[in-house]
Formats: C-alpha cells, structure tokens, sequence
C-alpha cells in the first residue's frame, strides 16, 4: 500500500506533466512561425529593469525584434531538429521511468523485509567492527533522517508558506512559483534566488508593495528556517555543529550531485563519530541506541 501511495506521488505529476506539454505544443509552433516572419517583441517589463533594463531592451531589439536577425537564429530549428531533441529526451525520459520502476519494485521489498533486513545487518556489523559500527551507524542514520527532515520537509514548508505570500502580493501563478521555491528550498542559499526574482518581477510591473512583501517575508522565512529549524533538526539529530552540517550539505553536492545532499550529512557525522570515539573518554559518549532500526525512527 506505501509503495502504490508512493509511486502515484511521484508519476501522477509527470502524467499531468506530459497531458499538459501535449495540449499545449501548438503554441510553441505558432511562436515559431511568428517569429520567423515578424521577429520576437521585447517584453515591456524589461526595459522597467533598473540600470540594465535599456541595454536588454537594446540587444533584443537588434538580435531578437529584427525579423531578418530572428529568422537567422530560429531558422536553424528545423523539423529534423526538433525530431531528434524528441527523440533524445524521449529516450531519456524511458531510462528515468526504468529507473523509477525499478526504485519501486525495490522499495516494495523494503518495506516488507525492512525489519529482518536491519537486524541481519546490525549482526553484520556487530561481527565485523562490533558495537563501535553500530553506534557509528546510528549517528549515519540519524544524520540522514535528521538531513530530511531538515533539508526537505522544511522546503516544503517554505514553499507553502511563501506560496501564500506570492498569491496575497497577486503575483501571477503563485502555486508554481511556490513549488519551485519548495524544490529550490532544498538546496541551500537557492530559495533566496526564487523569491527575489518574483519580487523583481511585481516591481517591473508596477506593483512595488508586493514586492516589497514579498522580499521582506522570505527573507524572515528563510531567516528563521536556515538559522533556527534547520540547525536543531539536523545538528540535533546527529550531535553535529550546523557547520559541519553545512559543510557535508555543499561538500555532498559538489562531489555526488542531489543524492550528495543526504551523503554529505551521513559521511561526516561518521568521521565525527570516529573522532570523538579515538579523542573522548568512554564515559563522554552519548549513549546510541543499540538497535539500528530504533536510531532510524
């Protein structure tokens, strides 16, 4: 039952995804054609752009606006092109649902042997590096349950809550723009990106309240969540400084990509583990959980 509730999650969206790119494909060969013929008018909101508004405005017009400039570039994007970018991202599209089948079927035997999986394991470990393994694997443990909590469900939240600001400051599609601030919100340093942009746009536009609302709200949001939430989830969690934590967040993304954001926290609540087991005296250690599976609850 998880595992179905868990794929609909995640395939419903993409099924949704692709209805709606479908339904809405004629508009990108209609943008073609006009182009070809009449070029691509600038937007009246980038020439309101402070100090580099005019000079945007300027490029487009003599690269973009001129219909002999527009077709010298759009003219390159033929059906053959078009035909094998479909095809490439089609194929790519195939691996990742693979590969989404596959995390699925496995994620099924998870849960249904997770139990009797944990303990083999505890065993395993209690064999091979004894009780100083397990404790070292509760503090991996709950550096990644502590990274979740702290990374993910607290983006999610500040996606929502800015996706209330952006639909009370009226800027246009504020539960997209609020998803993207949720995904964005994961990465670290990246949600302040978002929200700046929508406040950027609502001031081009005239509405400088709402960006000023905007603007001031995520900054507190983000404020409180990456200074105070996020440090006692993961830090807490894992008996680790936030720095360290910031530093296993960023150094995980740099070498393993978006899984490196989980890595990151994991691996260096290990070394900090093995440091305090060879640098503290026994009775200085905090007191894991015996059980794997208990640390990861």
């Amino acid at each position: 039952m998880a595992t179905t509730v868990i794929g609909i999650i995640f395939i419903a969206p993409l099924v949704l995804l692709g209805i709606a790119l479908a339904r809405e494909s004629h508009f990108v060969v209609d943008f073609i054609r006009d182009a070809r013929h009449h070029g691509i008018p600038a937007p009246v909101w980038i020439g309101q752009l402070p100090i580099i508004g005019a000079s945007i405005t300027d490029w487009w017009r003599t690269n973009l606006g001129d219909p002999v400039a527009a077709e010298e570039l759009i003219g390159r994007v033929n059906l053959r092109t078009l035909t094998e970018s479909v095809r490439e991202y089609g194929g790519e599209v195939v691996h990742r649902l693979a590969l989404l089948l596959f995390t699925l079927l496995t994620l099924f035997f998870v849960f249904r042997d997770g139990d009797r999986l944990a303990e083999q394991l505890r065993r395993l470990g209690d064999q091979l590096i004894g009780v100083r393994g397990e404790r070292i694997a509760g503090h991996m443990i709950a550096a990644v349950h502590g990274t979740v909590n702290g990374l993910v469900l607290v983006g999610l939240a500040e996606g929502f809550l800015l996706g209330i600001v952006y639909f009370a400051a009226d800027l246009p599609y504020p539960a997209i723009v609020g998803a993207i601030t949720a995904v964005a919100a994961v990465i670290p340093f990246a949600a302040p990106v978002v929200y700046t942009l929508a406040g950027l746009y609502l001031f081009t536009v005239g509405n400088t309240v709402g960006a000023i609302v905007i603007l001031v709200s995520g900054s507190v949001i983000v404020f409180v969540a990456d200074h105070f939430v996020r440090p006692v989830l993961i830090g807490g969690a894992a008996r680790l400084p936030f720095l360290w934590v910031l530093l296993g967040i960023l150094g995980g993304l740099e070498t393993f990509g978006f899984l490196g954001l989980f890595l990151g926290p994991a691996l260096m609540a290990a070394l900090v583990a093995l440091w305090r087991e060879w640098t503290e005296a026994p009775d200085d250690r905090a007191d894991v959980p015996r059980q794997i599976d208990t640390a990861a609850k």
